[in-house]
């Protein structure tokens, strides 16, 4: 349920007039905040070009500035312990490839736009990596060197697929399973349900059932598309407005107070830095936040 915020008479002559306008709107039910109201994404039209998404056009344009980065890629190393079937790994693997349509696509430009391209359910490999003839501490070396090469190894977005994915046999009852995907195609959150979905299509294949897994009702073309038309409103368009407004003269660089001037072009070379808070200002941050109605990250 949306919180609604009350404001005062007096709060409301401080508005500028393109806010005090959207709020005299949304206090007539004229507008709704945007991306809300339990919108239902539609189907969309298989014969039209497919959009990018808002997120997948920044990294679509970071790509076209940095193609040979790495920066992007999106790694994730799962252990696994006991008997394996590496076969019905497999099919799992192709199974989730074949029922989510993000992981089938590529990106070009149509018209100078870029589009989305969902290519025809194909199997992707799953090699297997035997690394049983190597003594414990050569292994797991060997290991982090194949793990750390197929990381910085490169996409590119027109190509098919941006999926990797590897099996390691480390022994008989040992396995590490890696996947890399580019960013464009997933985030933390996506990575969640791969490898929750792929369990489950796993265990069916091991038994040889078909596993009970909900219908996709919406594809992720589909809500790129939705997004899109969002920002076809009033609404988003007023959103637009004041932004501007409100970032007109702002730096076009943050220059935080670091020790090294910034360079010309971003290295990608990051450290750690490790601080410890005391308890009472730790807690303070946590007070300040609740209050501002804002995360930690953001403060």
């Amino acid at each position: 349920m949306e919180a609604i915020k009350l404001v005062s008479n007096s709060q409301a002559t401080d508005l500028s007039p393109v806010k005090r306008e959207l709020l005299e709107k949304r206090l007539k039910g004229v507008l709704k905040p945007f991306g809300s109201g339990g919108s239902v994404i539609p189907p969309r039209d298989p014969a039209a070009a497919i959009p990018l998404s808002h997120s997948q056009e920044r990294l679509w344009f970071i790509h076209q500035m940095e193609p040979d980065t790495c920066a992007y890629n999106l790694p994730c190393a799962l252990r696994i312990s006991g008997e394996l079937n590496a076969e019905a790994l497999e099919a799992a693997l192709n199974g989730l490839v074949e029922r989510h349509e993000i992981l089938r696509t590529t990106f070009t430009l149509n018209e100078g736009r870029p589009v989305q391209v969902v290519q025809a359910a194909s199997s992707i490999p799953l090699p297997l990596i035997d690394l049983q003839e190597y003594a414990s501490s050569e292994r797991d070396a060997h290991l982090a060197q194949l793990v750390h090469r197929e990381v910085q190894r490169t996409f590119k977005l027109e190509e098919w697929p941006l999926l990797r994915c590897f099996l390691f046999r480390l022994n008989e009852r040992e396995h590490l399973f890696l996947s890399v995907t580019h960013h464009i195609l997933s985030d933390g959150w996506s990575l969640g349900v791969f490898f929750k979905e792929l369990e489950q299509l796993y265990h069916g294949c091991v038994r040889g059932l078909t596993p009970e897994l909900s219908p996709l009702a919406v594809q992720y073309g589909d809500f790129a598309v939705w997004q899109q038309q969002q920002t076809q409103n009033e609404a988003f368009e007023a959103d637009v407005r004041f932004w501007k407004e409100k970032l007109t003269g702002a730096p076009v660089s943050l220059d935080l107070p670091t020790d090294k001037a910034r360079p010309a072009r971003p290295g990608f070379r990051g450290e750690h830095l490790t601080l410890t808070l005391p308890e009472p200002f730790y807690q303070s941050m946590i007070d300040l936040n609740r209050d501002l109605g804002t995360t930690v990250f953001m403060l």
